[in-house]
């Protein structure tokens, strides 16, 4: 009887918590929810030369931030009577600018600016409004500084081979935004030197030679969930929207990163709101 009568408040214990999570479902999907970690990579080969690119690409830095606050604003809680408010989860965003050779590294008193973090309760939002308003004006002195200087091409895969892990997260969304025409190549100099499956082959300096595929990095991405979404893919004449994306896309794939999104240059406002959402 007494096997019974344990068994009999188990099933009922059972019940009460099934009840009690299918009445109150946002406080479940709450309980494990995780934050953003958002890395945006800025690509500042020449392609930035090209009228109106700097342009863009601070209206598209400006938008991520937009957004990202937007993120952030919607897991505000109250802490006090004076209706102070405490950000809810420790969402984070960093802007990274990958090196080139023979050119110098943008200023670490710029980069510093370049993220914003959770400032922890004593300080709540307002401390992370004033996070968010100096890296808007941070920004501009990226292009400002990469304008004084030659551009021999952005080494985004050195990036991803010798620093990208030191900006995941375990436990968080993290999420790649790369700024990019999608063109791996450098000065004819530094090309001819690159070791092999660390650059693009370019045909007739035009198509991508597909046979000639980049090299997997560590293929640990997989364990820190990774989304990864590629903006302002400039298709140069006789370029192949298809065959670029298919280059990527295989080769995030190989290293863990599965979860894939192209926008061609111009078309990212759409792309950029729904990759951020985690709704």
């Amino acid at each position: 009887m007494r096997k019974m009568e344990i068994s009999v408040v188990i099933y009922m214990l059972f019940l009460s918590l099934l009840n009690l999570g299918e009445s109150d479902g946002k406080e479940s999907k709450s309980s494990v929810y995780a934050p953003v970690n958002v890395i945006v990579i800025l690509d500042t080969s020449d392609r930035v030369s090209q009228p109106g690119q700097v342009e863009n690409d601070i209206e598209i830095a400006t938008e991520i931030v937009t957004q990202f606050d937007e993120l952030v604003q919607a897991h505000l809680r109250e802490i006090d009577a004076n209706g102070n408010e405490m950000i809810q989860y420790p969402h984070r965003l960093t802007f990274v600018v990958p090196d080139q050779l023979k050119t110098p590294a943008i200023p670490p008193k710029i980069m510093r600016k370049l993220e914003l973090r959770d400032p922890g309760k004593e300080n709540g939002y307002p401390e992370f409004e004033k996070q968010r308003d100096a890296l808007l004006g941070e920004i501009p002195k990226v292009y400002d500084f990469v304008a004084e200087h030659k551009q021999t091409g952005s080494d985004i895969w050195d990036w991803f081979q010798s620093e990208a892990k030191d900006y995941f997260y375990g436990g968080y969304q993290n999420r790649i935004i790369c700024l990019s025409d999608g063109y791996l190549i450098f000065d004819d100099d530094i090309q001819s030197e690159r070791p092999e499956g660390t650059c693009m082959h370019l045909i007739d300096g035009k198509r991508i030679d597909m046979s000639k595929d980049l090299l997997p990095v560590d293929k640990g991405f997989r364990n820190y969930n990774v989304k990864f979404l590629m903006v302002e893919i400039d298709m140069k004449e006789g370029g192949n929207f298809e065959n670029m994306r298919k280059y990527w896309k295989t080769w995030l794939d190989a290293i863990g990163i599965k979860e894939t999104d192209f926008a061609k240059q111009g078309r990212w406002i759409r792309k950029i709101e729904s990759f951020l959402s985690t709704e």
